[in-house]
């Protein structure tokens, strides 16, 4: 029924249709394919048929066609410094179907106060990385980037991909939020601006940390008849964090897929800033080991992705098929520590990985519980 409502609106074809039907509730919804389907408009494609599956449209009185175009204008915005190797509308709409499966598939959706969180945490996802330049925080600061003049250097990238999206919602052709209360919009600006400025990584164990703090058990979470404002905010926070960094619980060739599109961005850094006679930044350099390097990897996966999924899970549930799989991810680069895989190589590794991913299906729901506690 989602698919039929949101075919005339956004041209969805037969062929599209068909990649929708998972579309917010898999976790290994394969992106790509969409992108294909929907000749190179996953973004908002995506973002409208979710606005649909949750109803937001009828509860919360949503001009469709006024979002549509207002997508299509952010959409255009993820290319405004040319094809970025991985911050581009593809990876956008990657975190916006991921940001929906993790509410839709985890009791998290309860802790949610109402359909304006829901709103809010889609509208997150589809802005986080506006207008990306493809080059870090701290490249802006060492080059004293307008940007982070502008900023102070404080979460530079993140603060001017929410100043380009809630400028584009000034203009009243794209207000699609025009029904809201002036209360209810301020409520989705904070929750906007909360989480995208969550996903700057220098934050990360700030984020966690508080997250850890609140709650410690799920029997703890169940207590919690209704949760306040702050505390659906936190989860949010920790939801979008997620969905940022969760190529890395997708498929193994999926994930190897966006690791090699990592690399090739951080490497085209570390050229300017060879250029420029700056420090190469970790990762950035094309004679050291980059992110397809096993031993970076893991360490990537242990210190950071495992444990804020692992927190989540224990509290809300629904995540043992992503923990899972992470467990797969890095069997994998564990297997490939003292390698770097060549670009050469890659479509041979993409088609070993998908062997990898057929001889794991031993990974019993025994397993995939234990892993998630």
């Amino acid at each position: 029924q989602t698919v039929s409502e949101s075919r005339g609106l956004v041209g969805i074809s037969d062929s599209l249709s068909q990649c929708l039907c998972t579309l917010g509730e898999d976790f290994f919804f394969d992106i790509v394919a969409l992108d294909h389907a929907s000749n190179g408009r996953p973004l908002t494609i995506t973002t409208v048929f979710l606005f649909r599956k949750f109803d937001l449209h009828r509860s919360l009185d949503i001009n469709m066609e006024k979002l549509q175009r207002f997508l299509s204008e952010v959409e255009s915005g993820y290319r405004v410094h040319g094809e970025n190797s991985y911050h581009n509308n593809l990876h956008a709409a990657d975190v916006v179907q991921r940001t929906a499966t993790i509410m839709s598939q985890t009791v998290a959706q309860q802790g949610l106060n109402s359909k304006l969180c829901i709103m809010a945490a889609l509208l997150a996802a589809a802005v986080h990385d506006l207008q990306h330049p493809g080059t870090n925080n701290a490249f802006q600061i060492a080059t004293s980037n307008h940007l982070a003049l502008q900023f102070n250097d404080r979460q530079v990238l993140e603060n001017y991909s929410l100043v380009v999206a809630f400028g584009i919602l000034q203009n009243p052709e794209f207000d699609f939020m025009e029904k809201l209360t002036d209360e209810q919009k301020c409520e989705v600006r904070t929750i906007v601006i909360e989480m995208v400025l969550a996903t700057d990584i220098s934050f990360h164990f700030e984020v966690l940390g508080k997250f850890k703090a609140r709650w410690t058990s799920q029997d703890q979470f169940d207590e919690v008849a209704a949760l306040s404002s702050q505390s659906s905010a936190l989860i949010l926070r920790m939801v979008l964090k997620m969905a940022d960094l969760g190529h890395c619980t997708l498929r193994s060739e999926q994930h190897l897929f966006w690791t090699t599109c990592l690399q090739e961005e951080f490497f085209k850094q570390g050229d300017v800033e060879k250029d420029r006679g700056l420090p190469v930044s970790i990762f950035c350099d094309r004679t050291k080991p980059g992110t397809l390097n096993g031993k970076n990897q893991m360490g990537f996966l242990d210190v950071i992705v495992i444990p804020l999924f692992a927190a989540f899970g224990q509290i809300f549930g629904g995540l043992s098929p992503a923990l899972a799989q992470l467990n797969v991810n890095r069997n994998y680069w564990a297997s490939m520590a003292d390698q770097v895989v060549p670009f050469t190589e890659l479509d041979t590794q993409r088609e070993n990985l998908i062997l990898l991913n057929k001889s794991a299906v031993h990974l019993s729901v025994v397993n995939c519980s234990e892993a998630e506690s």
